[in-house]
């Protein structure tokens, strides 16, 4: 199977940690979608763009969510800066990429679990709140 196929997959794991109808939604889009245009061979045109689009509304929807505004724009920063620096040349450009896939994943998963502690304990201070 593709690589780049196969190291896009991680990225899902995200769902694991979110509880967030929304955010689970935008992953599961995202990654299909991230799927889809690389196991197209990553052409040029309308499903780049949609791939391209849906990356970008998952990250201000991250955003949205998250209460540390900037961790979350330093981290995916990060992984943007290092997606430019991969080499193009196709065999190295497929090790790099799936090599960046499972640092994105890592990256996506973590700002889940930022996101999801944090809606948990606006949650707790609310039911503190209601039980005062």
């Amino acid at each position: 199977m593709n690589p780049l196929v196969l190291s896009t997959l991680p990225h899902y794991l995200a769902i694991v940690y979110s509880e967030n109808i929304g955010y689970t939604v935008t992953i599961l889009a995202s990654s299909t979608l991230s799927v889809i245009w690389h196991a197209a061979g990553e052409p040029d045109g309308l499903l780049m763009y949609l791939d391209y689009s849906l990356a970008v509304c998952w990250f201000l929807y991250e955003v949205y969510l998250g209460k540390n505004k900037g961790l979350i724009i330093l981290l995916n920063g990060l992984i943007v800066t290092l997606n430019r620096l991969i080499p193009q040349e196709n065999y190295r450009y497929i090790f790099y990429h799936s090599i960046w896939h499972l640092l994105s994943s890592m990256k996506v998963i973590y700002i889940a679990l930022i996101i999801q502690s944090q809606l948990d304990q606006r949650g707790a201070s609310t039911q503190m709140f209601h039980q005062a």
